[in-house]
């Protein structure tokens, strides 16, 4: 029993030099404080009965005591790594979202930015409440403000992909169009930026848990 009691020691202080990304960093810390307890009763008990309760209590009851301990210890264990494994599977998760949330909003940022410097090259002001610099802008805070509940749905996530596409298809025929249609392409930009906030609003109340 001191054998095991020095492997489960020394076999923590092992794992500590070989952090690895499969189990999170509170996982070291709530391990090693219930190993360690695990150790010191462990020790306390052995010592104990080999000193003083060897004459008092049978060898059965020291056997099942070391045996209580060791499932116990055993038991939790297993329970801190589920747990543990589960606490960084979500954590993977939000930051997938994360990511996703991010590159939404950074792509339809790039495409307002290039509209913006479209409509300057070719005279185009837009005049709005806010003063935003074109209609794009109207809609970036849209996707800024996305909550993670959409990014759940590969149905939300396609209809998001379809409108950054649809957006940079009239980014791009605006780019293209001669001075005497530019107003048509404005007309369109207008009717895809009120149309794209009424579906992404649609979207964050169809995913909401």
């Amino acid at each position: 029993y001191a054998l095991l009691l020095e492997a489960v020691f020394f076999g923590y202080l092992a794992l500590l030099q070989t952090k690895t990304n499969a189990v999170s960093s509170p996982f070291y810390a709530i391990m090693g404080v219930h190993s360690l307890y695990y150790v010191i009763f462990g020790t306390l008990w052995m010592l104990a009965y080999s000193i003083g309760l060897a004459d008092l209590l049978s060898f059965k009851v020291y056997v099942s005591i070391v045996v209580v301990l060791t499932v116990l210890w055993f038991v939790a264990a297993m329970l801190l790594a589920k747990t543990d494994s589960d606490y960084k599977e979500t954590v993977d998760e939000l930051k997938t979202r994360q990511y996703s949330m991010q590159y939404y909003a950074q792509k339809l940022n790039a495409l307002a930015n290039r509209y913006e410097k479209i409509c300057a090259d070719k005279g185009i002001v837009y005049k709005t409440e806010s003063n935003n610099q074109t209609i794009l802008d109207r809609l970036k805070p849209k996707l800024q403000f996305l909550t993670p509940n959409v990014f759940n749905s590969e149905t939300a996530c396609s209809q998001l992909n379809a409108l950054l596409d649809q957006c940079q298809n009239l980014v791009d025929e605006a780019e293209a169009a001669d001075t005497d249609k530019i107003e048509l392409h404005q007309r369109a930009m207008r009717n895809f930026v009120n149309n794209a906030i009424n579906e992404i609003d649609l979207l964050k109340t169809f995913t909401r848990k």
